[in-house]
């Protein structure tokens, strides 16, 4: 017993004046682990930087209803959507190129009118659709906003991966 003490103490006494590690193994893991964070953050700021350069093609915000939904997506030039729900962390989700160039082209035959006062009644979305830097809101959907919201929306309800 009075050795396991003597050998303790002997490790624990230098960490304790000198604050270093007891083990060089536990110094080099602290060090490995750390250079894997940095990479990882590096990577994060490459990807940031790369969602910077992509401009807005449009974006759709639901709100309203029973459940109080807030719930938005903005859909980049580079294909890539920001999904945003009123809970939980914003989700990013990538259309295939296919899938663009139809939101492209739905965009094109997007006829944005007027917003519209909202009715009264709880149980009643509210969506506003911005492209080309104008917003406009409205509680129904007209025709030429189906194929875009359809799309969107699809993005909004889909489960994350994994």
């Amino acid at each position: 017993m009075r050795i396991w003490r003597i050998a303790v103490m002997s490790v624990l006494v230098p960490v304790m004046l000198t604050g270093a590690a007891p083990f060089p193994a536990t110094a080099a893991v602290a060090v490995a682990v750390a250079d894997k964070a940095d990479k990882a953050d590096k990577a994060e700021d490459a990807r940031q930087a790369v969602r910077q350069k992509a401009q807005s093609l449009v974006k759709l915000r639901r709100q309203g209803g029973f459940a109080g939904v807030d719930d938005r997506v903005t859909v980049y030039t580079d294909g890539c959507a920001r999904v945003v729900h009123r809970t939980g962390p914003a989700i990013t989700r990538c259309l295939s190129a296919a899938d663009t160039r139809t939101l492209r082209g739905d965009l094109k035959r997007l006829s944005l009118g007027r917003s519209q006062t909202a009715p009264p009644g709880a149980d009643m979305y509210r969506y506003t659709l911005t492209y080309h830097g104008r917003s406009v809101s409205r509680s129904s959907v007209p025709a030429s906003w189906r194929p875009v919201v359809r799309r969107l929306e699809k993005l909004l309800d889909a489960r994350p991966a994994g």
